[in-house]
């Protein structure tokens, strides 16, 4: 069996890596902070870790705010006044679970909210209620028996709570739901707006004057429909006026993607309709851009190390991502960097990357009737790492297409001197390891016209540039070829010039897609 790089998979599943984001923190503090913010748009793209830094924020300040969260992905109803309905029971919910002791709740009170208490109580979450009732009856405006038939079931089940409850209580659960499905909307239920709001009031004491803020979570998770469904409530339960939220909430946060929400408006309205004059309903100030990428980068190397490095002995030197200044790391480094400052790549690939594995199937070529190892060349070996970490090849090749506009040959991966000549020292290996698949199958894969003595050109297949090669000889005495200057023309004294080693790279892999070698 051959020897592995040791596992870290337990460590990281029992002390999670957490990326330091010092600066976004203090200016997130500084946003919420501001008194007339009263309206957030917390604006990030799907999977850039905008609930984790959210709920690690608020964890860290619960002496200073009162969270309420919603996931709206659950109010799939038709109605608007269904979903408005849906939302204040979940509130309810939330507060009765989560801040019980504070709001002390009256006698005369606890009839009407009796459901919210009995699931706060026994930490029963408001979700696989909503769900049984949408089950029973496809829409909370369905007839009221089959709403209560789903209610009483779901109670039947806890026996011991029944006991506990009057008779009288009870009726006045279904008198409350035969209420909130005859008389649908959101006027004929204020009572439990206006209670809401006395709640939310409660939580508040004399000695620690705490702010409320409701959480609008994974908008980017519904439909478009659904999208503007949750705004257009939100915009109609505002008063513009006095400029106060919806239930008295102090802080309302609306967590998306601006630009798939100005996507979604435009297909849904038309291009020349004014996103800006929608938009803008749904903050007081200016969206907060939440942009990790700088310390998602400075982490980098601690997650990819995190991860099972399946490599056999022999090869660790030729692919050790435990060293960052590998050759092989850095290039691979170099592209997730880029990736990550086009917002190509973002926290939740690399935390769900399970393997860093070492491609070991064999191919042929169309000229050459030698099987090959894929093992032995890094470039098969980043393509299926750029594989593992997006949906499908077809992904990989839209993103390879925005490396190549992101290319600059001036980049410094780090931002700092420590590398000299950094693009030059990164860029060089990785054209090296895409010159096996543009030289001649006869050269590269026979062996034939090759020395380790003598240097050898090849234009370049994205450009009128010349590439300059040499091959050198690993431990297992195969030959490589290794690129050493790039000219304008044919001899090698003349001007040396760049060029964009990301087209190349995406070249490279079409090339071996249609060769059958990528598949």
């Amino acid at each position: 069996m051959s020897n592995l790089i040791p596992s870290h998979e337990i460590l990281v599943k029992e002390n999670p890596i957490k990326i330091t984001q010092t600066s976004i923190i203090q200016e997130f503090n500084a946003h919420i902070d501001y008194k007339e913010n009263k309206r957030i748009l917390f604006s990030a793209p799907f999977g850039a870790g905008k609930s984790t830094f959210l709920n690690d924020f608020f964890n860290e300040r619960e002496d200073i705010y009162i969270v309420i969260k919603l996931y709206p992905v659950h109010y799939t109803v038709a109605n608007n006044d269904d979903v408005f309905e849906l939302i204040k029971f979940d509130i309810l919910c939330e507060l009765l679970h989560k801040y019980r002791n504070e709001i002390d709740l009256q006698k005369e009170e606890f009839s009407t909210l009796l459901t919210s208490q009995v699931f706060g109580q026994h930490r029963i979450d408001f979700i696989p209620l909503v769900e049984s009732i949408i089950e029973a009856s496809g829409k909370v405006g369905k007839p009221a028996k089959d709403i209560l038939i789903a209610l009483k079931d779901f109670f039947k089940d806890f026996k011991a709570f029944k006991k506990e409850i009057e008779t009288d209580e009870e009726k006045l659960i279904e008198i409350y739901l035969e209420k909130f499905n005859n008389k649908p909307g959101v006027n004929e239920m204020d009572d439990i707006t206006n209670l809401i709001s006395s709640l939310l009031d409660r939580t508040k004491t004399d000695s620690e004057i705490k702010e409320t803020v409701l959480i609008i979570d994974d908008l980017d998770r519904l439909d478009p429909e659904h999208v503007f469904r949750l705004f257009n409530i939100f915009s109609a339960h505002y008063d513009s006026v006095t400029e106060q939220n919806k239930f008295g909430f102090d802080k309302i946060i609306f967590v998306c993607d601006i630009n798939n929400i100005r996507k979604m408006f435009a297909h849904r309205y038309g291009a020349g309709v004014d996103f800006s004059g929608y938009i803008d309903k749904f903050y007081s100030l200016s969206p907060f851009h939440f942009d990790n990428s700088r310390y998602l980068k400075e982490t980098l190397f601690k997650i990819l190390k995190s991860k099972i490095i399946n490599i056999p002995a022999d090869l660790i030197k030729k692919y050790n991502f435990l060293d960052p200044d590998s050759n092989i790391y850095r290039v691979a480094e170099w592209i997730l960097y880029m990736l990550i400052e086009s917002k190509e790549l973002n926290l939740r690939s690399l935390i769900n990357l399970k393997s860093i594995e070492i491609p070991r199937f064999k191919f042929k070529t169309t000229t050459t009737n030698r099987e090959q190892s894929a093992t032995k060349f890094e470039f098969i070996f980043l393509i299926k790492f750029l594989h593992s970490l997006f949906p499908d090849y077809d992904s990989v090749e839209i993103k390879l297409k925005k490396l190549t506009q992101a290319y600059s040959d001036s980049y410094n991966p780090i931002g700092t001197d420590i590398y000299l000549n950094s693009i030059d020292s990164i860029d060089r290996p990785l054209i090296s390891y895409c010159l096996p698949f543009l030289i001649s199958p006869i050269e590269i894969f026979n062996g034939q016209n090759r020395s380790t003595t003598n240097s050898y050109l090849i234009k370049c297949p994205v450009s009128e540039k010349i590439l300059h090669y040499n091959y050198y000889e690993e431990r297992d005495f195969s030959e490589y070829p290794y690129l050493f200057r790039i000219t304008e023309k044919i001899e090698i004294e003349s001007e040396k010039v760049k060029i964009n080693a990301f087209e190349l790279f995406l070249y490279t892999f079409l090339k071996c897609k249609r060769d059958g070698i990528i598949k």
